[in-house]
């Protein structure tokens, strides 16, 4: 089939060069698969911290109404307006940007992480 050395190397030297190509076209496909991984698990973890903080709010929301039940006093509502804004906004950070962006395993991460946090409790 090939007869001469010369159209024996010039077929080896297009199929690494093939080979070549091939291999750079992969990596820098693994390179933004991981860039979009690393970016998804931090968006994971800040979202989780908003999370956090919205738990902490919410006990404090809690407190500061049976607080009011018990005393009436204007401070207590004028902290749960301040709680109520803060937990509007922490909701709103969480909410626009992430319904779009959440794929399926920040999903699972954000959700392990709350099964995880409250198992601790």
């Amino acid at each position: 089939m090939f007869h001469s050395i010369r159209i024996q190397l010039l077929t080896v030297l297009i199929i690494m060069i093939g080979l070549i190509l091939v291999q750079g076209f992969l990596g820098r496909a693994n390179e933004q698969v991981l860039t979009e991984g690393m970016n998804n698990t931090r968006q994971a973890v800040i979202d989780v911290g908003i999370v956090g903080e919205l738990e902490r709010d919410v006990v404090d929301l809690q407190r500061n109404v049976l607080i009011f039940r018990e005393t009436a006093s204007p401070s207590a509502v004028t902290r749960f307006e301040r709680l109520m804004i803060s937990i509007t906004d922490k909701l709103e950070a969480l909410q626009p940007m992430n319904t779009q962006k959440m794929t399926f395993w920040s999903a699972c991460v954000l959700t392990w992480c709350l099964i995880k946090r409250t198992s601790m409790r």
